[in-house]
């Protein structure tokens, strides 16, 4: 029995649900869930999996970030930092000290210099995306066939 992630379209990986008691048979390429039909399942491409995930968060950053984003200033300097920190905060700490901290930066931001709640805010999503694009980078991808045709993803972390 393993527990996956499995996408609801095929090649949309963003919104992924949490599966348990699933049997995959690695050999013969089955994957059962516990009372239904037994489907038949192949690798993806890692390259393919990262592309149909990332490509278009690339290109939303690509329209949003501009040349003043990456000016070596104190300013952005104490972005990027905050940024980082609260990203770091979301992937090692619980998500109510999280949540928590979020709120207070943005508050006392709001007080030093109110302009730069917003550009933590994009720049908290970007780190995010890294953070995110590392982890995936260890994942393996599957797809679930039907009749040739991909009905479904899936990924297991190994």
């Amino acid at each position: 029995m393993n527990n996956i992630f499995i996408t609801r379209f095929p090649y949309l990986f963003w919104n992924m649900k949490f599966e348990k008691g699933i049997d995959i048979d690695f050999e013969n390429s089955k994957l059962k869930k516990t009372d239904e039909k037994i489907h038949n399942f192949k690798k993806m491409n890692k390259a393919v999996f990262l592309v149909c995930k990332y490509l278009p968060i690339l290109l939303f950053f690509l329209l949003v970030f501009n040349k003043f984003d990456f000016a070596p200033n104190v300013e952005k300097v104490a972005e990027y930092g905050v940024s980082l920190l609260l990203t770091i905060l979301l992937f090692y700490v619980k998500k109510y000290v999280f949540f928590c901290l979020f709120i207070v930066t943005i508050i006392v931001g709001g007080f030093i210099y109110f302009e730069s709640v917003a550009f933590i805010v994009k720049y908290l999503f970007a780190f995010i995306c890294v953070f995110n694009f590392a982890n995936d980078v260890t994942i393996e991808p599957y797809s679930i066939v039907e009749n040739k045709k991909t009905i479904a993803s899936f990924v297991v972390e190994r």
